[in-house]
This record gives C-alpha cells, sequence and structure tokens, in this order.
C-alpha cells in the first residue's frame, strides 16, 4: 500500500460480526475511490499494542476505531490516550454512543447501535475531508 498517499487510514478493533464487511469495503474503497485502507484487529484492550498501532498512525496520521463497546472506557479510549500522548493524529470512532445496550440478535443490535460498515465507510471520510 502507498501509505504515503492523502488517501490513506487505519481502522482498529473491527468488530467481529462485521469483520468480513469491513474487508470488502477496504477493496471497494481501494478500486473505486482510491483510498487505501490499513485493518488492525486488536481482540484485546490490555495489553495494547502499542508498537504496532504507533508504527500504522505514523503512516497515515489517521485512525477510525470501530468497537462493539461504549464510546468511554474501552478500546477507543485508549487509543485516544496512547496516540496523544505519542503521536497525535486524526480519529474517529465508531461505538455505541452512551447509552444503555439492550439484548437481541447481533446483526439487529449492531444496526441499531450504529456498529456497521456504512458507519466505518462514514467514519473513514470524515477523516479524509
Amino acid at each position: 500500500m502507498d501509505w504515503t498517499n492523502h488517501n490513506s487510514v487505519n481502522s482498529t478493533g473491527i468488530p467481529k460480526a462485521n469483520h468480513n464487511n469491513i474487508w470488502n469495503r477496504r477493496l471497494i474503497f481501494q478500486k473505486k475511490e482510491g483510498i487505501e485502507a490499513g485493518v488492525l484487529d486488536f481482540h484485546t484492550i490490555k495489553p495494547l499494542d502499542e508498537a504496532l498501532l504507533l508504527e500504522e498512525a505514523r503512516k497515515t496520521g489517521r485512525v477510525v476505531v470501530a468497537e462493539e463497546h461504549q464510546i468511554w472506557g474501552g478500546l477507543g479510549s485508549a487509543v485516544a490516550r496512547f496516540l496523544s500522548a505519542n503521536i497525535p493524529c486524526k480519529m474517529e470512532f465508531v461505538a455505541i454512543q452512551d447509552t444503555f445496550a439492550e439484548s437481541g440478535q447481533p446483526d439487529e443490535l449492531l444496526e441499531k447501535y450504529g456498529l456497521t460498515a456504512p458507519s466505518i465507510v462514514a467514519a473513514v471520510r470524515r477523516l479524509l475531508k
């Protein structure tokens, strides 16, 4: 990938249920829109893979964090804390927006709380403006 391209971004913490959708979107980005998108899959918050995060943030200067968690106190908070102290960059967050979550079918809940591929695509586009 040409990470020096002004249309490059990294996406971290992809929700498991949307993993295949995100990889498909990544290919669409590359083919149709000329956007280079890397995907980092963090399966744990602690320990946070700081070396990988730092390496990738340096390449693009942009990070989208997508997680099946509240926006406060999850992966996004850990990423923001770490990057702001080490390599400030543009960030967007796709997560549950500070509300009590309900129980239900996984696909329906992902849609209800905006944890879908289109939400991540929108976050990427906001970063590239």
